[in-house]
């Protein structure tokens, strides 16, 4: 009798402890982490994913370090093919120069090909031009143009490398456009000239 009972104490205290070890993995088990990219945080929902928009101002912020500029063009401007987009949210992307390579200057002589913008959620298509030199001078900088529709609800912005690969993305709801800031210049005509001072490609 002592043998039988000794045996039975001996097995339940073998299952509690495999009972404890398997719930202690449980808990230092890392829970499961959907896919993100910079700005974009992206939640597996079915076959399709679904982003999750950023505030504009931070999406902005984030572009600036990437020395790409955002901005809410002058009302009326026409500089820069912006006028030839048809009516929506208008939005300038200032990008910085792409150089001749320097075998002396290990800096990516162009750090930022282009700006992209689509729509994610609504419906409609972005239209966009550029980019398109500021100046005439060598190694200017450059400016894209955009007209997102009143249709769109998230759209998704990327800066792209010259060789299109992605340095950054971010998803913003469309109505917070109108919080992009409008540029430091003045308008030349039917060109603009920004006061590139205040922002700086380098």
């Amino acid at each position: 009798m002592k043998t039988t009972r000794g045996a039975t104490i001996l097995a339940l205290c073998m299952a509690a402890a495999a009972t404890s070890q398997d719930a202690s993995a449980q808990r230092r088990r890392p829970p499961p982490r959907g896919r993100a990219d910079a700005g974009v945080a992206v939640a597996p929902s079915g076959n399709e994913h679904r982003f999750i928009a950023i505030p504009v101002v931070e999406a902005s912020s984030m572009f600036q370090r990437q020395r790409v500029w955002l901005f809410t063009p002058p009302a009326g401007a026409t500089a820069f093919g912006i006028n030839t987009l048809g009516q929506g949210d208008r939005v300038w992307a200032l990008l910085p120069s792409c150089r001749q390579p320097n075998p002396d200057d290990p800096r990516d002589p162009c750090p930022v090909g282009r700006v992209t913008i689509e729509v994610i959620t609504g419906s409609g298509e972005v239209q966009s031009v550029g980019p398109t030199d500021v100046a005439t001078t060598p190694n200017s900088r450059r400016v894209m143009s955009f007209v997102i529709p009143a249709s769109a609800d998230v759209i998704r912005m990327k800066i792209l490398k010259n060789d299109g690969t992605m340095r950054y993305e971010a998803a913003v709801h469309r109505a917070q456009l109108v919080n992009l800031p409008a540029p430091e210049g003045r308008a030349q005509g039917s060109s603009f000239a920004f006061d590139l001072t205040r922002y700086p490609s380098m």
